[in-house]
């Protein structure tokens, strides 16, 4: 299953993304008011602060997505649509199967699989190691 795309993020650090993101968040949002007076040490505090806010809203923001990428509601659709096909794929072939994919693809898995709640899968960690195994009665 192919991972949730990053969009115009793709292969950048978090770091990166605050920096780059917080600079302008100022810039293009706030600029004009109250924060031009503030000293340049603050100003960094505060575009690290709108980086770091603007970062958890798309990486655990349930429907916020990346511009030109996914959020995790269209990544829970690919899924949802992919487990209907398994489905019909292993009531005709009688076949068990297993499924590799990368982190959010699991954590969506996973959740419509134990039909949990969207916060609740957000804040799961998908360890690298490990198995999650569905019985799925045909």
């Amino acid at each position: 299953m192919i991972e949730r795309s990053y969009g115009i993020l793709e292969g950048k650090s978090h770091k990166s993304f605050i920096d780059e993101i917080g600079k302008k968040i100022v810039d293009l949002k706030i600029e004009g008011n109250a924060i031009e007076n503030l000293s340049l040490k603050e100003r960094k505090k505060v575009e690290k602060f709108l980086g770091e806010e603007e970062y958890n809203a798309i990486h655990r923001g349930y429907d916020v997505a990346v511009p030109k990428g996914e959020s995790f509601a269209d990544v829970e659709k690919r899924v949802r649509e992919f487990i209907i096909y398994l489905k019909k794929f292993i009531r005709k072939n009688k076949v068990n199967v297993a499924i590799s994919a990368h982190g959010n693809s699991i954590r969506l898995f996973r959740k419509i699989m134990e039909n949990a709640a969207r916060n609740q899968a957000t804040e799961w960690f998908i360890p690298y190691d490990r198995v999650f195994i569905y019985k799925i009665k045909i």
